[in-house]
């Protein structure tokens, strides 16, 4: 991927959620820190009121958005996966087994302990 930077193009890569940026001196992609190496308490206390327009653009486009997509299965697949879990198909089969041997007790506590 290619990101602007200082009206410069500069090459990336997105690894388990951390960014390579190319480093054209050293000829190898190096692992974008975050801004907090090297800097004293004294610098993020002068940050307390949020950074200018410029700034917070430039790491918005380096570091990108601080959050993660997590994706939410619709309530329909969750219902098939769960009705179809080999767990409760061996327990539906057993009731249904216990109940064809009149072992209505034990089909009854099956059922119950399965719910």
């Amino acid at each position: 991927d290619l990101l602007e930077r200082n009206n410069q193009t500069v090459k990336f890569f997105t690894h388990q959620h951390l960014r390579y940026l190319f480093d054209d001196n050293k000829g190898q992609y190096v692992l974008l820190r975050g801004y907090e190496k090297g800097q004293s308490c004294n610098d993020l206390h002068d940050m307390k009121f949020g950074l200018q327009s410029h700034d917070h653009h430039c790491r918005l486009t380096r570091h990108g958005p601080n959050r993660i997509d997590v994706p939410v299965k619709p309530y329909y697949v969750l219902f098939v996966e769960e009705v179809l879990h080999p767990f409760y198909i061996f327990q539906l089969l057993s009731v249904i087994i216990w109940i064809a041997d009149v072992y209505y007790l034990y089909a009854g506590a099956v059922f119950v302990i399965s719910t």
